[in-house]
């Protein structure tokens, strides 16, 4: 008993000298995690302890449980028409109100119908209840040749719609469409309220450009890129005849060394990939990479296609949203090959250098990549500046980690540390700031999030949040981290201190 007494006692006073070590103990210099957000200076640094946020739950809230049925009903909808009818039929969001919000809405709405024979086509409920000028119903389901709609288009009524002349009337294929969905029934899709405004629900002209090309084969879709891609490089460059490499993804145009093409190829499919696990790009078309070997060609480029100037450090562009979505770049080595030794340094203060001599800051694929991510970001939001230049200088330093681009940008961080991150970071997320810090300051929050392993996982949720209302950062930050402005800069400062000081 005494013996047994003893060792509880031993056991008791372990435990106690335990509790008393960890209430004295020096806060660790690593950034810990926990259920809350703060930041404050423990031994002159920042100690940083933030939480992000749990993903989303089931919700089972009204509201969600209304839009999924809503969803449901309408796929189920979708089906049992396109059983119904092996064409799939005529569906006035895809196929009627489309023509009526861009060839009608702009005379015929509630503003504007005082002056336009008072007649309202601004929703669905209006366009098929609402009398003609002789009382007569304007949309008579079943029967076209009763509806004055399709008798003023076709012009078998007076005036003829749309006014304006031949070069306003619709097109033979869009007046028959209105009246085959006439004489289907005139109905609207499952789901949708009749009384929204048309140009609500209406297909845009990149839905319905999608829906085409997905019907398309594979080799149709690639011929209209290469169409298209050597339409435009004729207008840039009418001299030189591109050649053409096509990939999973790409057609590349450009006269360079099979083996560079190969290789930049090889490695854009993989930095692709990950670019849309971040930005939720959706598009059936491949891009189309215009590759110039000078300067001019480049330039040329951006006046004719673009019918825009660019700025003297300019040596990318790029438009995913067109509906034959591309790049262009001029190539850093100028179509000759890399060195060996360029395309991976050994040191980072080595520069690539082409077979001229001259400096070649990043590989092909490098800069490609760059202007991939900016274009994903500019296509499917409206980021803020240092989020879409920092995401697109994120993933080219992936591809070029060692380069002198790589390089700059961590120096130029550093730089913005030594002069105040909290306030001079501050100021570039307000927007504020030269081009060169926005971009490696952008750089260095994105390299932050998502290399710490901690905060990888909710990086895709935060940029989609950005993307959808950049200018709520504090929400965004909340709603994804938990994590308030200040931490957020604490943080991210703290990781510029920790790995690119050794960089620079």
């Amino acid at each position: 008993m005494p013996r047994l007494l003893w060792s509880l006692g031993c056991v008791c006073l372990t435990l106690a000298l335990i509790f008393a070590f960890e209430a004295v103990s020096p806060a660790s210099d690593t950034p810990e995690l926990s259920h809350k957000s703060s930041g404050r200076l423990v031994g002159g640094k920042v100690r940083l302890v933030f939480a992000p946020a749990k993903k989303p739950k089931k919700s089972n809230s009204k509201k969600a449980k209304a839009e999924m049925t809503a969803e449901s009903d309408s796929a189920d909808s979708d089906k049992a028409a396109d059983a119904g009818n092996p064409t799939g039929g005529l569906k006035f969001s895809r196929d009627i109100a489309p023509i009526l919000v861009s060839n009608c809405m702009g005379c015929h709405n509630e503003k504007a119908m005082t002056k336009n024979g008072k007649f309202d086509l601004s929703t669905f409920e209006k366009l098929v209840n609402q009398p003609a000028a002789s009382g007569d119903p304007s949309v008579v389901p079943g029967k076209p040749e009763e509806s004055h709609l399709y008798l003023r288009l076709t012009g078998e009524e007076k005036p003829r719609m749309p006014r304006g002349g031949n070069n306003r009337r619709l097109s033979e294929n869009a007046i028959e469409k209105i009246g085959q969905w006439v004489k289907e029934g005139a109905k609207l899709d499952a789901g949708i309220d009749p009384k929204a405004q048309l140009a609500s629900f209406a297909a845009s002209p990149e839905q319905l450009r999608k829906d085409e090309l997905s019907k398309m084969s594979g080799d149709q879709r690639d011929k209209i890129v290469e169409t298209k891609g050597l339409e435009r490089w004729k207008q840039a460059n009418s001299k030189v005849t591109p050649e053409i490499t096509p990939s999973k993804s790409f057609l590349l145009f450009g006269n360079l060394p099979k083996d560079r093409v190969t290789a930049s190829l090889k490695t854009l499919e993989t930095q692709w990939g990950q670019i849309k696990s971040l930005v939720p790009v959706d598009s059936v078309q491949k891009v189309g990479l215009y590759v110039f070997n000078d300067r001019t060609s480049f330039v040329e480029f951006a006046r004719t296609v673009e019918k825009r100037d660019v700025e003297s450090t300019d040596n990318i562009t790029s438009n995913l949203s067109d509906s034959e979505p591309y790049i262009a770049v001029i190539d850093p080595a100028g179509g000759k090959e890399e060195p060996a030794a360029a395309a991976a340094p050994k040191k980072a203060s080595r520069s690539r250098r082409s077979e001229g001599g001259a400096e070649v800051e990043r590989s092909l694929a490098g800069v490609i990549t760059e202007a991939l991510a900016n274009g994903a970001v500019k296509r499917e939001g409206k980021a803020p500046v240092w989020l879409s230049s920092g995401i697109g200088a994120y993933f080219s330093a992936k591809v070029d980690p060692r380069s002198t681009f790589a390089l700059k940008l961590r120096r130029t961080a550093f730089d913005v540390f030594d002069q105040g991150w909290v306030s001079k970071g501050s100021e570039i997320l307000g927007g504020e700031g030269k081009v060169e810090d926005i971009r490696a300051v952008g750089y260095a929050m994105v390299e932050t999030m998502a290399t710490d392993p901690r905060s990888r996982p909710y990086v895709s949720r935060f940029v989609r949040e950005m993307l959808a209302g950049g200018e709520k950062l504090d929400d965004c930050l909340q709603g994804t981290f938990e994590m308030s402005r200040d931490v957020y800069l604490a943080w991210t400062g703290e990781f510029v201190q920790e790995h690119f000081a050794s960089r620079r």
